[in-house]
């Protein structure tokens, strides 16, 4: 099938429009794993700024598995300059190809269709949309976030600092709607706004252990492991494992930053009033910059502006740190627990009460 037959979505993200090309059933399946956060349409009703092309390839010999490390879609692959200023990306251990024209195209190609989705879903969400909406002014961090009658709770912290225990905890015993699992968009819109970032929620092996809350999952066919002792589990199987549903946005209510470890005992609630750390744990929490960070902008389709938007970024760092309240929780797992369940929703203040009551 031509590249002008291919059938066709369009996402549009702080008024840019990405038009996606691929064969029927691979849209089908990006539309799903974008949603709700992104509503495509059939076409594009202007001329599109950025086009992201899907093809399957011939396989040369015999295809091996295809790799289910997520990590080997994100990273940067070797570069090659051709004579005609296009460029080529290469990932030899998933048989990958991206090449990157002129006018704004870019073409993923790929002998195994799994590995051809994973790629063009990391292309998609971290290359163009992320890079598109950082240029309008938004932020990612690193933090799993909750919704409770459209006031966000957001949990950051360092890897396995108790960021998912909270997130899976405030869905099962608060009924509290999903928004992210491991990364959320911070929007300095008026007001303000927590957005969720398409993914797959990152769950460690024990969640998953007889008489744990998520045993039944590891029998699904959306659970996946993957090479760092977690699993990656569908945002939609979880939210229909615990009854609740997703919120793509809502508006951010608390910043809380847990550490969940067996040796803390009981629960310990600090409020943090100094803003010079409230800046300092915001910071250690914040995706895109830096050479070694996957998010970067190492495809450079959206023209990037790397100054700029870090300057925009601390920025908007200082502003949250003024807006909106911080709160260090400490505690072993299970005590931690039941103060997510008891103590959560009475942490916010009065105002915040009287919204969260609706």
């Amino acid at each position: 099938m031509t590249l002008a037959h291919q059938p066709q979505i369009c996402f549009t993200t702080a008024g840019v429009d990405v038009v996606i090309s691929a064969h029927r059933a691979l849209l089908d399946r990006i539309e799903r794993f974008f949603a709700p956060y992104y509503t495509p349409v059939r076409r594009a009703a202007r001329q599109p700024a950025y086009h992201v092309s899907a093809h399957l390839t011939a396989a040369a010999g015999t295809t091996p598995a295809p790799v289910l490390d997520m990590r080997s879609y994100l990273s940067c692959p070797p570069e090659t300059q051709r004579a005609d200023g296009s460029r080529v990306f290469i990932r030899e251990d998933v048989e990958v190809r991206i090449e990157v024209d002129g006018n704004r195209h870019v073409r993923v190609f790929a002998p195994d269709p799994v590995e051809l989705e994973f790629q063009l879903r990391m292309l998609l969400r971290d290359q163009v949309l992320d890079q598109i909406e950082r240029n309008a002014g938004a932020i990612i961090l690193h933090a799993a976030a909750v919704e409770r009658n459209g006031a966000g709770f957001v949990f950051l912290g360092n890897k396995n600092s108790g960021k998912t225990t909270s997130l899976l905890t405030a869905m099962k015993t608060l009924g509290c709607r999903f928004v992210s699992g491991d990364w959320v968009k911070y929007v300095s819109s008026k007001p303000a706004a927590l957005v969720g970032v398409p993914a797959r929620v990152n769950i460690h092996n024990a969640s998953f252990k007889p008489r744990e809350d998520l045993h039944t999952l590891a029998f699904e066919p959306e659970f996946a492991g993957d090479a760092s002792g977690k699993n990656l589990v569908d945002a939609n199987r979880l939210v229909e494992h615990f009854g609740v549903s997703i919120a793509p946005r809502c508006t951010p209510m608390q910043f809380l930053f847990p550490t969940v470890a067996p040796h803390l005992g009981a629960v310990d609630v600090s409020y943090i009033p100094e803003r010079e750390e409230r800046y300092r744990l915001l910071a250690e929490n914040l995706m895109g910059f830096g050479d070694t960070c996957n998010r970067r902008n190492w495809l450079r389709l959206v023209p990037p502006n790397a100054q700029a938007a870090e300057d925009h970024a601390r920025a908007q760092l200082r502003a949250i740190c003024v807006r909106h309240d911080f709160t260090r929780v400490t505690g072993e797992r299970a005590a931690y627990m039941a103060w997510i369940r008891d103590g959560l929703l009475q942490n916010v203040g009065d105002a915040g009460r009287l919204s969260l009551q609706g």
